[in-house]
């Protein structure tokens, strides 16, 4: 989640920027100095095939554009990932208030200031049920 929440998520953001292995190899590089010393043990080779395969998957699950050069491209906010993502966490014992604002949002291209506009127009479209006042925070799959 990581590589996904720091290095992808702000790419996302951004208007197609491109993705390249290059890049992905010096942030999982950096990965290996610091909160992940294992990286630092991969091979060039192993460090590139990583790379490679993650943006494939990224492509694959449509938060990308291209087969050799790769451009990211926001996922259209469907109810089924975001129904999915609130049924893990509610799995990882995350609280219904936590929630709201949640990190792992960014797995699907959502900021966690976006959660609640997003869970609001979900709810608009009957996707789900959810209401917010203040700290107190009802949410029906």
């Amino acid at each position: 989640m990581t590589i996904t929440c720091e290095w992808l998520f702000p790419r996302l953001r951004g208007p197609n920027l491109q993705l390249r292995v290059e890049d992905l190899k010096i942030y999982l590089a950096q990965l290996g100095r610091t909160s992940h010393p294992e990286v630092s043990h991969w091979s060039p080779s192993t460090l590139a095939r990583v790379a490679q395969h993650y943006l494939a998957t990224i492509r694959d699950c449509g938060m990308a554009r291209g087969t050799i050069k790769k451009v990211a491209h926001r996922p259209a906010l469907y109810s089924s990932p975001v129904r999915l993502l609130i049924k893990a966490l509610r799995l990882a014992n995350v609280p219904i208030t936590d929630l709201v604002r949640h990190e792992a949002f960014k797995i699907a291209g959502i900021a966690p200031f976006e959660v609640v506009d997003v869970l609001t127009e979900l709810n608009r479209q009957g996707s789900l049920s959810f209401r917010m006042q203040a700290d107190v925070v009802e949410l029906k799959l």
